[in-house]
């Protein structure tokens, strides 16, 4: 079973050790092609440049779809700097923060309501408006977490 998460960040490793072990494990699970391109599921570069920065020690990942990644990043987040914003629903409606390699959790639903939104349309019985909703929050969410 696959999980997919909405995701935008970029996180710096504090060795080279660490960031060797990291893209190493992106590029064994064809997150990521052998010049440091992050790819989509069908193998597709998803950024114009290099997503992985060797002199800089830094991975970006551009904003955008991504099956099965978070086990990944959670083995190599810890000592991280910088800002990764995830969403997901698939199966759930969550999303996170990981800011300096600490992740904070939010259930999208309690989010929302918490800043003001109406609450979830009924997905029984008006799924495209409950999907349209969903989509208004992970988009707010992900531009407010990233500041």
């Amino acid at each position: 079973m696959s999980t997919y998460l909405t995701m935008e960040g970029e996180f710096t490793f504090p060795t080279k050790e660490k960031y060797d072990s990291a893209v190493a494990l992106l590029q064994s699970g064809r997150w990521m092609d052998q010049q440091g391109y992050l790819l989509d599921e069908t193998g597709v570069r998803k950024s114009d440049e290099a997503d992985a920065t060797p002199n800089l020690l830094t991975i970006n990942f551009p904003y955008g779809y991504y099956r099965n990644i978070g086990s990944p990043i959670d083995a190599f987040k810890d000592g991280t700097t910088g800002l990764l914003v995830w969403t997901c629903t698939d199966g759930m409606f969550q999303g996170g923060v990981i800011r300096d390699g600490v992740e904070k959790s939010f259930d999208l639903e309690k989010w929302a309501k918490e800043h003001g939104h109406a609450a979830a349309p009924d997905a029984a019985t008006d799924f495209d408006e409950y999907v349209e909703w969903q989509a208004e929050i992970e988009e707010e969410f992900m531009a407010e977490s990233e500041q």
